[in-house]
């Protein structure tokens, strides 16, 4: 029977591949045949055309019509048929693995850009960019980078140079959202006086697809509202190779991330990764595979393994020492920020701060005393959101921010624990080193960072780590006992490297599963008396719905 479908599909295909005369009829043509055939097809029966159309050039060509060196921003409007979404991710595989080699030139060439940005080096990055641009044509991914290195730069001239540039492309309704993005003081501020009425217009008037595309390219996840992965794979058959490339893999680990694919949409996800990770030397792509298929395990190098052990141990101006130099030897992955700035938290190291502040200019430098601020002190809170906000955000499409999304969202768990889940996808879906610390967050139902694990069981720990792991221990038995928790909270409390966050997160976590609310109701009141920030440690929320719900016997 199989055979005869096959001789079935092969014949439709070859009446509409037949009927089609390029002198005659529009590019799109095809695509409306094969549109209007899929949709009479359901189930095995569909999947098996689909099977048989990816193996026709005609096809192939007609998917995905353009080179890398493409000097288009959009095809045709007429592409964003509503395909299936395997045959639409089958094609663009294709055409990934007949142009691997160049895949892999781009993927090169980007990580160099980060590097250069990251060192505040832009005008070797704009050199990169302009390698990009002649070796694999337009793209608003390229737009965005181009225009932010050049405001970096603070060089007028040039940048009213290629503003007029893309304006003369045509592409003036995107390109100026870009510029004004860069001269908007914060997120907040741009999307409320720029970009959210807008988006807001274009979903009224049936343009929603398009609206996604503009907030994936201009704006992080979090301000607006989630990205429709089949809606996105539809409209990116518009969008030039790059775009395609870099926008698709975006959109397929926000769907993982946000747990919104149906069966049969994780299964094309799935194989699209699958067959990209064979085809290019992007880790992303194998890991968002591992991911789908819930293979958790950290990646790190033996490098960060001895900076955890040393960590662990509580040797933390050595630590200072290896962070740096892993940095200067993988200066894109930023993972091990938290530890280093821990370390020098901990160690009370002021020279280490001073040495960082002595290039504001360097992006890492940046990231390194915001982070620094914000774990130092509650107070800092507020400012430091907004700050690590804004660098989401006029980073956006650099890969970077992936690996310091998670340490962010963790300084202050309680106030962020379903962020923290998806940061942690996100970095895990990347090609950056993940630690056991974030693996732990993958499966949704772990709120600890505590427990022992088999990289530190023959390490020697600091004390304040023996605490947390006799605590973890005691409240995993499910009926742990109070004295033994309020013994071991009083010691922890007075411990010198275990950040005030972290304490108050196990604090209220050892009180609640003890059943001690009427501890937390008065510690609580008390802490926010004495400092209204402290609100940062608790989950108030929480707090207020066991209130409500256990009034009668609370009081």
């Amino acid at each position: 029977m199989k055979g005869l479908n096959k001789f079935k599909h092969l014949s439709h295909l070859k009446l509409m591949i037949g009927r089609f005369n390029p002198r005659k009829h529009e590019e799109c043509y095809l695509l409306e045949k094969l549109n209007q055939h899929c949709a009479k097809l359901k189930g095995e029966e569909l999947s098996d055309f689909i099977d048989v159309a990816l193996h026709n050039q005609i096809v192939i060509q007609t998917l995905n019509p353009l080179f890398f060196n493409s000097n288009q921003y959009f095809i045709s409007k007429g592409r964003g048929q509503n395909l299936p979404i395997k045959l639409i991710l089958g094609g663009f595989a294709k055409f990934c693995e007949i142009n691997a080699k160049g895949i892999n030139h781009f993927y090169r060439l980007r990580k160099k850009i980060e590097a250069l940005v990251l060192d505040a080096d832009y005008l070797e990055a704009l050199n990169t960019i302009g390698e990009i641009e002649s070796n694999f044509g337009k793209s608003f991914w390229l737009v965005d980078v181009k225009i932010n290195i050049l405001y970096r730069l603070n060089n007028n001239s040039l940048l009213e140079d290629y503003i007029k540039q893309l304006n003369s492309d045509g592409i003036s309704h995107i390109s100026t959202l870009i510029d004004r993005k860069y001269k908007a003081n914060s997120l907040k501020v741009y999307y409320r006086q720029v970009l959210g009425d807008l988006l807001l217009e274009y979903r009224s008037n049936d343009h929603g697809k398009y609206a996604d595309f503009l907030s994936l390219l201009l704006v992080p996840e979090f301000i607006d509202q989630p990205i429709g992965t089949t809606d996105f794979i539809i409209f990116s058959q518009q969008l030039s190779p790059i775009d395609r490339l870099v926008f698709t893999q975006k959109v397929l680990v926000n769907s993982m991330a946000n747990e919104n694919c149906n069966e049969t949409l994780s299964k094309d996800i799935l194989n699209f990764a699958s067959r990209l990770s064979l085809i290019v030397e992007h880790e992303g792509w194998n890991n968002l595979v591992n991911f789908a298929q819930s293979n958790f395990e950290p990646r790190i190098c033996t490098k960060t393994r001895n900076i955890i052990e040393q960590y662990s141990s509580g040797n933390y101006p050595e630590v200072i020492k290896l962070c740096k130099d892993h940095l200067d030897t993988k200066p894109v992955d930023l993972s091990i920020l938290d530890i280093y700035v821990r370390s020098i938290i901990f160690a009370n190291d002021e020279e280490e701060v001073e040495s960082i502040g002595k290039f504001p200019n360097r992006l890492r430098n940046q990231i390194l005393v915001t982070l620094i601020y914000v774990l130092d002190s509650v107070n800092n809170f507020e400012l430091q959101t907004a700050t690590f906000e804004n660098i989401f955000f006029f980073y956006l499409n650099f890969e970077f921010t992936v690996s310091i999304r998670p340490m962010f969202y963790a300084a202050y768990p309680v106030e962020s624990g379903d962020e923290l889940r998806r940061a942690s996808i996100e970095l895990f879906c990347s090609e950056y080193q993940i630690t056991p610390k974030y693996i732990r967050r993958l499966s949704g139902n772990d709120n600890s960072f505590y427990l022992t694990d088999s990289l530190l069981s023959e390490s020697k720990v600091t004390v304040s780590r023996q605490l947390r792991f006799s605590l973890e221990e005691e409240l995993r038995k499910g009926c742990a006992s109070k004295s033994t928790v309020n013994e071991l909270l009083n010691n922890l409390v007075d411990q010198v490297d275990v950040l005030k966050s972290e304490y108050w997160c196990l604090w209220y976590r050892a009180k609640k599963e003890t059943n001690q609310f009427e501890s937390i109701l008065k510690e609580v009141a008390d802490k926010l008396i004495e400092n209204y920030n402290n609100k940062h440690f608790f989950p108030l929320k929480e707090i207020t719905y066991e209130l409500e719900s256990n009034r009668e016997s609370i009081c």
